[in-house]
């Protein structure tokens, strides 16, 4: 994580917010991040298990004064990231609910004079918003029904910056992330009328908008793109020349951190492919290579863990990480042939 904070330094941006892949290395690193960083680093709902104060380093939310017009900004973090990450890479830090905590950071920049609040969380809309939205009031129906009161509280995974945005009036902007899903436009939630902004994942690509807000109210009276497409700005366009300044910066830290990564280390016969249902060439060989490293009978692996192929030809470090990012760990354990049978049968 150090050359992306780099990176942030050079940029000079004004802020990050904590997401899950923060906590990669565990929480330790992630410290060493946020000492690393010169911008504030957001999360309002990340806190130490002893003592329930924010993590070091962090701060809930600032505020920003934009030729009189205060602009609080309040970061979330998903509680998701403990389903997500190695248990001793979040030893010691507990995950808020975050629609609570919005709640509570709302209120209190509101007293102190903000004019607009904006959210950067780092929970995402549905890939389809609209039909997210409908699926989401439906089960507040079922909710009401069944006098559950608190929104969500049974709920596997987090909530989303769609849920939070409607559960917790006075969001003026979300600027959303973690799905890796860009949205053109803004997505306007109808019940507090939160406009949602997010873009594509890794870089890619940039998010644009130009607010307009009424002096007079502090309000947003409404929006601007900065191109006939939308708020997003691709950087894979022959258009934009990279900046020599940064570009350097970056050829350098590629060169250090991927050093070896192209010798050949062996040799492919036929492609090994991952597409479709059921069994591929590469499920089976990573397959095949748990199974022999573990001396098991048999092995699994989800196909969302395998992200990417390696054609025919000579095999380098390079192609195996990009099939296997992750370091994921290989759990052993005995099953009857019963059981066996109804997991592959499912």
């Amino acid at each position: 994580g150090e050359n992306v904070i780099e990176y942030f330094n050079h940029m000079g941006i004004d802020l990050w917010t904590v997401g899950n892949h923060d906590f990669d290395e565990g929480y330790e690193n992630l410290w060493r991040l946020i000492e690393l960083s010169e911008m504030p680093v957001l999360s309002a709902n990340i806190v130490m298990e002893e003592s329930g104060t924010l993590i070091e380093g962090t701060l809930p939310y600032v505020i920003k004064d934009y030729d009189g017009v205060k602009v609080a900004i309040v970061g979330l973090t998903t509680t998701d990231t403990p389903k997500m990450a190695f248990p001793e890479h979040v030893k010691g830090v507990r995950f808020l609910p975050e629609i609570e905590t919005a709640r509570k950071y709302v209120a209190e920049v509101r007293e102190k004079g903000a004019d607009i609040v904006i959210v950067s969380g780092h929970m995402g809309l549905p890939y389809d918003p609209e039909a997210g939205y409908q699926q989401m009031i439906e089960e507040e129906r079922e909710r009401e029904e069944e006098d559950v009161r608190e929104p969500l509280e049974d709920s596997k995974w987090g909530p989303s910056a769609m849920e939070i945005s409607h559960y917790v009036p006075g969001i003026d902007v979300f600027v959303g992330g973690h799905i890796h899903k860009g949205f053109d436009k803004p997505w306007e939630e109808p019940s507090n009328h939160t406009l949602h902004v997010q873009t594509y994942g890794r870089g890619s690509g940039v998010g644009h908008i130009d607010m307009l807000i009424n002096r007079e109210t502090g309000s947003i009276a409404g929006y601007e793109h900065p191109s006939y497409r939308g708020d997003l700005i691709t950087l894979f366009e022959d258009e934009w020349w990279p900046d020599g300044e940064t570009a350097g910066m970056i050829g350098d830290l590629v060169a250090e951190a991927e050093q070896g990564m192209d010798q050949v280390i062996g040799y492919a016969d036929v492609d090994l492919t991952r597409g479709g249902e059921g069994e591929t060439r590469m499920g089976n060989l990573v397959c095949d290579a748990m199974r022999e490293e573990m001396q098991a009978d048999f092995s699994f692996t989800n196909l969302g863990g395998i992200r990417d192929e390696i054609p025919a030809g000579p095999v380098t470090p390079r192609d195996v990480f990009k099939v296997l990012p992750f370091g994921n760990s290989i759990t052993v354990f005995e099953m009857d042939g019963r059981l066996l049978k109804e997991v592959i049968e499912y």
